[in-house]
């Protein structure tokens, strides 16, 4: 065997070794890759997760402050950290009669608006109770009922929150904000 061909088996040799460790580095390689993808898809997921709980609406009842001005009244207040969109209250039922509670559909995050009571048989109104003295009135001195409000986030999921009220004496009581469940 002459040099030269000693060197050609030689540089044969380095070619196949140089190529098996390229192979092997591109095996690693795509490995590794695939690892980072796996990673950012989790890392992806747990971030839309986070977005949806840091956009969520929460609403509920409350009773406004006594104003010497103004008569209490009745309010819907979004505490949540995202808007409520499509809001509705369904009616509740009140002997023969329905509550029917009317208030925005858009309740932005922090937002507060009144409550309108309208006591109705069938389509008549028999009394507008937006006032926490009429509701009071109308219900007498005990009561307790309940409603669902449903909205949407701005993830357009939807939620149903069950608020359960009681008349004691001259103040409303929402005892129960339950979140229902998102659907």
């Amino acid at each position: 065997m002459t040099g030269f061909e000693i060197g050609q088996t030689i540089a044969s040799g380095v070619t196949a070794l140089f190529t098996i460790c390229t192979f092997g580095a591109l095996v690693w390689y795509t490995i590794e890759t695939k690892k980072l993808r796996i990673s950012a898809q989790k890392q992806v997921t747990a971030s839309e997760k986070q977005n949806e709980h840091l956009l969520l609406p929460i609403l509920f009842f409350v009773q406004s402050k006594y104003n010497a001005n103004t008569p209490e009244t009745i309010m819907i207040r979004n505490i949540g950290s995202g808007p409520a969109f499509n809001a509705s209250t369904q009616p509740m039922p009140f002997g023969s009669l329905k509550m029917h509670f009317q208030h925005p559909g858009t309740i932005a995050a922090g937002e507060e608006h009144d409550v309108r009571v309208l006591i109705m048989n069938g389509d008549k109104i028999v009394d507008d109770s937006s006032t926490v003295l009429l509701f009071w009135n109308r219900l007498g001195s005990s009561f307790t009922g309940g409603t669902n409000v449903t909205y949407k986030a701005a993830n357009n999921l939807s939620h149903i929150v069950t608020v359960t009220f009681k008349a004691e004496g001259h103040q409303i009581l929402f005892e129960k904000r339950e979140q229902v469940g998102i659907y």
